[in-house]
């Protein structure tokens, strides 16, 4: 008799966007406690945000980039959540959704491609 394997709830992609989420904050809280600086910070973010996106697909990878920045950008470079939308916070912005992307991709086709 073939066994049948249940999907969990984090296989959902809203429950994981949530769960991915959340890491983004602990790892900013981590990197706060920690005393990094900016730059150490924004790679932190960036690759946590990558990482974690790896199970998701379509235009929420970058999504999740996008708020990896808002909370960088509002924690980290300002204060008390204020988001700004100066031309190195756009610059920031597009690097944040783009790196979130890449590192996403490739991680997804390194685990596809090991699998298979």
């Amino acid at each position: 008799m073939a066994t049948q394997i249940r999907p969990q709830m984090v296989d959902e992609p809203g429950v994981w966007f949530g769960i991915a989420t959340g890491c983004i904050v602990a790892a900013l809280l981590v990197t706060a406690a920690a005393g990094l600086g900016t730059t150490g910070t924004a790679c932190t973010a960036v690759l946590v945000a990558g990482l974690v996106a790896s199970r998701l697909r379509g235009p929420v990878v970058a999504a999740l980039g996008v708020i990896a920045w808002a909370f960088f950008t509002g924690f980290d470079e300002n204060r008390f959540g204020q988001l700004t939308f100066h031309d190195p916070d756009l610059v920031r912005l597009t690097v944040f959704a783009l790196a979130t992307v890449l590192i996403a991709g490739v991680i997804r086709t390194r685990t596809e491609h090991s699998r298979g």
